[in-house]
């Protein structure tokens, strides 16, 4: 595995450390018997978290996150404290 796959992986699994911590995932719907539409809802919102933030992380490892740069300028813009 290369390394840029690599930290597309780690990332993907940190998110889902993040999301664990702070919402407690195996005490949601995705464990819960009988409730097939919540968890199957529920497990999208998660990986796609996940993998979206590995995407990014990907973007900005090669340099492709420039494109980003004029919405990160504007976010700046509306709220100064964020960077």
């Amino acid at each position: 595995m290369d390394s840029a796959t690599a930290q597309m992986f780690f990332v993907h699994e940190i998110v889902h450390a993040l999301q664990d911590q702070h919402f407690q995932l195996g005490a949601g719907p995705i464990r819960q018997p009988g409730n097939d539409d919540q968890a199957i809802a529920s497990l999208a919102v998660i990986e796609g978290d996940a993998s979206s933030a590995a995407g990014l992380a990907a973007l900005f490892a090669d340099g492709s996150a420039a494109i980003l740069e004029p919405v990160v300028i504007e976010a700046r813009d509306v709220a100064p404290e964020w960077g």
